[in-house]
């Protein structure tokens, strides 16, 4: 089969694909990968593996990254977070200087080729409260693969970070006070890809399901549960009820919902 955007022959599956044989070798134009009773990935120019926002990178070097980073030895452990931690019987440094050691060059991570540059994308989410009123000025904190954003709400509510292009689940927490062990609301994020235009009835959907109007499944064209939420939506907001995505409709709905 072909793909799209593909140059060559493709296989697709959408829900599974599984691959069984006693050996398995997959080629590129200068990498390869062995499963066979060992797993072994080569290249001749760098290696570089992704996941839940770290990476080890190896190219020349190798580049070890991510939020925390533990490297374990027989009695010995590096933790590496906000801060690094070196514990071990006994701890020795510039032990051996260039020859026994690491070199200066090397010691430069702008000379290896890192992970830590992953591609990232933006997540823009209002909170609001029971009445809808924007949360402003809120702690909160998002953790999506594994990272967590901790910071606070803008004063229209807003939560706005770069998160991996590829993360498509979070968690939210945003506290109703400063106290840490105050009330506090939670929610499982759904990172949907880009929503349609709030003048079309599939991204007017969404946007007024994310602000409480709307409860039944996706559509395209505006059905009857949909042209209730948009009239309650409009007498809400002092909108002329009609039951339709006028212009003013669309701008309020974008608006009250955020990017």
């Amino acid at each position: 089969m072909q793909s799209k955007g593909s140059t060559g022959p493709a296989i697709v599956a959408t829900e599974q694909i599984e691959i069984v044989a006693k050996e398995i070798h997959l080629f590129g134009e200068s990498s390869r990968l062995s499963l066979t009773k060992e797993a072994e990935l080569t290249s001749d120019k760098k290696t570089v593996v992704h996941g839940a926002g770290a990476g080890l990178g190896l190219a020349g070097g190798a580049t070890l990254a991510g939020g925390k980073v533990i490297v374990a030895g027989k009695g010995a452990t590096l933790v590496l977070d906000a801060e690094a931690k070196l514990d071990g019987a006994m701890v020795k440094l510039n032990c051996g200087g260039e020859g026994g050691g690491v070199s200066v060059a090397d010691r430069d991570p702008k000379l290896l080729d890192t992970p830590r540059d992953v591609k990232t994308k933006k997540l823009n989410v209002r909170i609001l409260d029971a009445e809808r009123r924007p949360m402003g000025d809120k702690r909160y904190l998002l953790t999506v693969d594994g990272k967590p954003y901790e910071k606070r709400t803008s004063e229209s509510g807003d939560i706005d970070v770069e998160i991996p292009e590829e993360a498509e689940v979070g968690e939210l927490t945003v506290w109703r006070d400063d106290s840490p062990s105050g009330s506090r609301l939670h929610w499982k994020v759904d990172i949907e890809p880009a929503l349609p235009p709030p003048n079309r009835p599939a991204g007017a959907r969404a946007r007024l399901a994310h602000l409480g109007y709307y409860e039944g499944p996706p559509v395209e064209v505006i059905d009857k549960r949909l042209e209730d939420a948009i009239k309650r939506f409009q007498a809400d907001h002092g909108v002329r009820v009609d039951g339709k995505l006028g212009p003013e409709t669309a701008y309020l709905i974008c608006k009250l919902h955020g990017h």
